[in-house]
């Protein structure tokens, strides 16, 4: 099921997000944008339609010997998504 019909379906339950970008079928934390994942339906969350009001946290793992730049370049990523689920609100 695609991740925008999960959340859709799960929306009134969820608690915690936690995300991560990769390729299908490899478990390899990656530098958001550099993997596979669509990010808009997740960013959404925090939007109007959803009740959702929690946290959206990253995993980075892979990332720990340059945690600060990697933190950065994520922060700096997702900020870029959430625009444009705002925008397009």
């Amino acid at each position: 099921m695609p991740i925008a019909a999960q959340i859709r379906h799960w929306r009134d339950r969820l608690v915690n997000v936690h995300i991560e970008d990769m390729r299908r079928r490899v478990h390899e934390h990656l530098m958001f944008g550099e993997g596979e994942i669509d990010f808009r339906p997740v960013c959404s969350l925090n939007c109007k339609r959803s009740t959702y009001r929690g946290l959206l946290q990253v995993e980075l793992s892979r990332q720990s010997h340059m945690a600060p730049e990697a933190a950065r370049r994520a922060f700096e990523f997702l900020q870029a998504a959430l625009g444009l689920v705002r925008r397009r609100l």
